[in-house]
């Protein structure tokens, strides 16, 4: 039986995904940091536990099957990775880097922070784009092979580390736009441009741990567990 120092905050959000906006509220990267309990991350985020899983317990437990993620095939998971998250981070990105443009030119003078938020973004945009494209080009077929062929090739962990690896250096540009902007508070510029970009800064940011939920603790793990049933080929 798990406990508040056994169950992790990925276990939360795993069993039912409504948790995530709970961890949301408080500031709480589920998606990456998931392997912490509920004890620690309250602790380093000065949140009162007691509250926190009150909270938690309120939540309702029953789940469609288009919620119930932890419960779908590997094949559909990746699917739904595919053509809804990779699909909605494409579609934002330009949109986001538009709107960044036009607030930093006409308000980055006034607002140097602007200028700062441009950059990380496009930083961001740039290597999430060519992350999954690596994805989709060589951890997701790979991960098709082994479902079909019961094999993998030795690098596959190498892959999904490098997957890993990549999701946490994204995370950090996005907490730095998060601290840049406060969390995503609007300035006080009478601005419809500003009011959009903010708002779809955070709509990315929120989608964005969401995505990395779905593979880091979701799919990576059910594939690892997967291949220690099949065989290893050169």
């Amino acid at each position: 039986m798990q406990t508040l120092e056994t169950k992790t905050i990925a276990n939360y959000v795993v069993e039912n995904i409504k948790t995530a906006s709970i961890f949301q509220k408080y500031h709480i990267n589920y998606s990456l940091n998931g392997d912490k309990n509920l004890i620690e991350v309250c602790k380093n985020k000065d949140v009162n536990p007691i509250r926190l899983l009150k909270e938690l317990k309120t939540i309702d437990s029953k789940l469609s099957f288009f919620k119930n993620y932890n419960g779908w095939s590997l094949e559909f998971l990746i699917d739904y990775i595919l053509k809804i998250q990779h699909q909605y981070a494409e579609d934002r990105i330009p949109v986001a880097i538009n709107l960044s443009n036009s607030v930093s030119e006409k308000h980055g003078n006034t607002f140097p922070k602007l200028y700062a938020i441009q950059k990380i973004f496009l930083d961001f945009s740039l290597e999430l784009t060519k992350q999954m494209k690596y994805e989709e080009y060589v951890v997701f077929p790979a991960i098709a092979d082994i479902i079909t062929k019961q094999n993998y090739h030795q690098d596959f962990k190498t892959q999904i580390e490098n997957s890993r690896k990549d999701h946490f250096e994204l995370f950090r540009k996005i907490e730095k736009i998060r601290a840049l902007t406060n969390h995503y508070k609007q300035p006080e510029i009478d601005c419809k441009t500003v009011h959009a970009f903010f708002y779809t800064l955070k709509s990315f940011d929120l989608d964005f741990q969401k995505h990395l939920h779905l593979e880091n603790n979701i799919l990576f793990p059910k594939v690892l567990k997967l291949i220690l049933g099949v065989k290893t080929i050169a």
